[in-house]
Formats: structure tokens, sequence, C-alpha cells
């Protein structure tokens, strides 16, 4: 069964990356008008839901990364500690999105400091997928070798 999830971080990993840029150019073109980040809102739930799934199938898929390859131990603990930075960023962030919709006081500041979260979880998440690629494609993590 963990074996399961662990396949299952690949495909997971896809959406949180994607749909938090999304997000961004979402917030930008909210400043026209207000449907865009009303819209942002639901795709930002979906968000945090699958950035917490990518983490924890992610922490299964470490189990089985060296399975045909050698994949250096640092490698993965490096890609699992921003894996966690993001996770840690991300939920937070679309606490803050929600703060600064229903907020009855300083709903600029709270807007502000939500959007300055949201770049950072955008860059995270970015930095922390390219960090898996490379373990993909430099070392061969969960790649099965067919001989």
């Amino acid at each position: 069964m963990d074996q399961f999830f662990a396949s299952l971080h690949p495909a997971l990993v896809s959406f949180p990356f994607v749909t938090v840029w999304l997000i961004v150019i979402l917030e930008v073109v909210s400043f026209k008008g207000d449907e865009f980040g009303k819209v942002s809102t639901g795709i930002f739930a979906l968000t945090a839901i699958t950035t917490l799934f990518s983490y924890l199938t992610g922490h299964e898929a470490s189990e089985f990364a060296s399975q045909t390859f050698s994949v250096p131990d640092s490698a993965i603990g490096t890609h699992f500690l921003w894996a966690k930075i993001s996770l840690f960023t991300v939920i937070p962030c679309f606490g803050l999105k929600l703060v600064s919709l229903f907020s009855k006081h300083k709903q600029e500041m709270w807007r502000n400091v939500y959007l300055l979260t949201l770049l950072a979880s955008a860059f995270l998440l970015t930095y922390t997928g390219w960090l898996g690629g490379r373990l993909v494609f430099e070392y061969g993590a969960g790649v099965a070798a067919k001989i």
C-alpha cells in the first residue's frame, strides 16, 4: 500500500505547482475585476489540499527512491526540507487569503501580506519541483530499470 501512495507523488506534484502560478495570474488580473479573485479562492483550496497530499506521498516516495539507482540521502533530504517549507507556506497563505477577504479591519494590509506570501509560495514550489526533477533526472530516483 505504501508503494501505491508513493506512486501517486509524480502525478500529484504537478497540480500545486501549476495552480499556484495560475492563482498568481488570477490575483494580478483581479485588480481589474473582483470575479477573478473569487475564482482564485476555490482554486487555492484545492491547491492547499493537493500540496498536503503531495508532501505526504513524497514522504512515502522517499522510501522507494533508491530501488534501482543509488540516490544520495542528502539530495532527498534537501528536497524534503524544501517541500516541508513549501507546505508550511502554502497552507498559511490560503489562510491569509481568507483573512484578506473576510477581515473587517486592515483589509488592504492583509491583502498585501497575502500577495507577498503567495509569491513566496509560488517560488518555493517551483524550487522544490526543480529539486524533485533533479532527483529523477540526475539520480534516477524512483526510476525502475528493465533489464
